[in-house]
């Protein structure tokens, strides 16, 4: 016979139900909170499945390539007896401009001493194409020839197996880019000895040079060939500025041929002269590249960012590992969003910039903030950290192709002055005996603004404000080129050049 349930006994017993009742409630609420956090535990410390070797897939391209073809290996050797000559350092603490820099005279003894490894430059700039191997490293030899010239010395970085795409290969472009210092250097000693064949001999090669370093149109090389194409616009501008009368009817009809052939990399280009046209489909490319290093896959195209992902951006400079734990894009949503983007750029890049929309700007910064394609979280990584300032390349191109208008139109303008013993009274003098075509104004389409102030030509662009400012700088002395704020005032004086400083200046965009 059961005993009765006393009082004390019954509260006993409904505090015992009461404690597993909470404790359940607890359990389940653990249960509930700990099994997403498992879920993406789990996620997050799943690796990347690498699946392709991009690096590897384009050199392959190059394995039936002859060897006389390529310009890369000549270029090495360049950089490897440039090492015998290292820049003195009273040219590398004040590079010299002109002839009337204090340390000339080292100057013109360096670059006597350079004459072989800048003959194997002009050289290699001839082959069809670079030939550079994609990688990430550079060979000990070579790394520390190149830093014993142009700085001190750094450790070769070793290879990997499976290099990123993105930055492969700049160690080695930039070593191709220093050379193109000494060409400059050397054309103003050769003009300042009365041999402005030299001159135009190093502009060319500025110009094959500019061509050969884009090997994939991949987004870095177009800015290297950007800065290079820029260079011998700027050498040639200088030269003819400051030699005016070193220059024949044949130099200059030569050159103006070939920068007239060099720009016209658009052959439907039926407005002013050069077209240097900037893409961004080989971004796509990288994009996957870094995509399947730092994404999972789950074999249909899709998978989330993970731990080791997290850490490949870290290294890009874009953000921390704890970006992983917040739900980033999917990796599909990544590609279909940019392969969206691509078409918009390549549409407009394409287009003059007088024919763009007024909304083109901000439409691509809205591509670059808070709605950036890339966003893993808004504002944490951006797009342009794989691509570096979409408008403003855009810009630089916009401003390449004005640049080289510029310059075909300033020998036009000399050869004008050969032949008729003056400059003429209005640019469309020149056409067409001197030029096929007019420079275009990037800002309004209209041709350049020309004028002639104490006997010599002046051309300019109207630049950002839209107003015609009679060819004045900006009140700092200084240029308004495309792409700067309508705020800042001023004209873009392309010709002549405002100091020697404009002519050396860094061409990267």
């Amino acid at each position: 016979m059961s005993k009765p349930v006393t009082g004390d006994t019954g509260q006993v017993a409904r505090r015992k139900r009461k404690r597993f009742g909470c404790l359940a409630v607890i359990l389940v609420a653990v249960l509930v909170v700990m099994l997403p956090v498992g879920v993406l535990v789990v996620r997050i410390l799943e690796d990347p499945k690498i699946t392709r070797n991009y690096a590897v897939e384009y050199n392959s391209q190059m394995v039936g390539v002859p060897e006389y073809d390529k310009g890369w290996p000549i270029y090495r050797e360049a950089i490897l007896a440039a090492s015998d000559h290292p820049i003195p350092d009273s040219i590398a603490a004040n590079w010299p401009k002109t002839a009337t820099w204090s340390n000339w005279s080292d100057a013109v003894l360096w670059v006597e001493q350079m004459q072989q490894p800048l003959s194997l430059v002009r050289e290699a700039s001839k082959r069809p194409i670079l030939g550079l191997p994609l990688s990430d490293a550079t060979d000990p030899d070579l790394n520390q020839a190149n830093f014993q010239v142009w700085y001190k010395h750094e450790p070769a970085t070793p290879p990997s197996a499976n290099p990123l795409l993105f930055g492969a290969s700049l160690a080695h472009l930039s070593m191709i880019r220093e050379m193109t210092k000494a060409l400059k250097l050397e054309s103003i000693v050769f003009l300042e000895q009365g041999d402005s064949d030299r001159a135009i001999e190093n502009c060319e090669a500025l110009l094959r040079m500019s061509v050969q370093i884009n090997q994939l149109d991949m987004f870095s090389e177009q800015l290297f060939q950007i800065a290079l194409d820029s260079a011998a616009s700027r050498s040639l501008l200088f030269s003819i500025q400051t030699y005016p009368d070193q220059f024949d009817e044949g130099q200059l009809s030569r050159l103006q041929e070939t920068f007239t052939v060099h720009g016209q990399l658009d052959s439907t280009a039926t407005q002013g002269i050069a077209r240097f046209v900037a893409t961004f489909d080989t971004e796509l490319v990288i994009l996957e590249d870094i995509l399947q290093r730092a994404y999972s896959d789950d074999g249909q195209g899709d998978g989330h960012l993970t731990i080791e992902g997290a850490q490949v951006f870290q290294d890009l400079g874009s953000t921390s590992r704890l970006v992983a734990i917040f739900g980033p894009k999917s990796r599909r949503r990544i590609i279909s969003d940019f392969e969206s983007a691509v078409p918009f750029l390549n549409e407009n890049a394409a287009r003059h910039p007088w024919n763009r929309p007024d909304s083109f700007q901000t439409s691509v910064d809205a591509l670059n903030s808070n709605h950036s394609i890339m966003a893993v979280v808004p504002g944490i990584l951006r797009i342009e950290t794989f691509t570096p300032g979409w408008y403003k390349a855009i810009a630089a191109a916009d401003q390449l192709n004005a640049e080289h208008d510029a310059t075909i139109a300033v020998i036009a303008l000399y050869r004008h002055r050969l032949k008729y013993d003056t400059f003429p009274d209005a640019l469309g003098d020149l056409v067409p005996e001197f030029l096929p075509y007019l420079p275009l104004d990037p800002i309004n389409g209209q041709p350049m603004r020309y004028k002639v102030v104490n006997s010599n030509p002046v051309l300019y662009s109207i630049s950002a404000d839209h107003i015609d400012n009679g060819g004045t700088r900006n009140e700092d002395g200084g240029d308004v080129y495309p792409g700067a704020p309508p705020n800042r005032k001023g004209d873009w004086v392309i010709f002549p050049l405002k100091t020697p400083v404009d002519w050396f200046a860094d061409e990267t965009p």
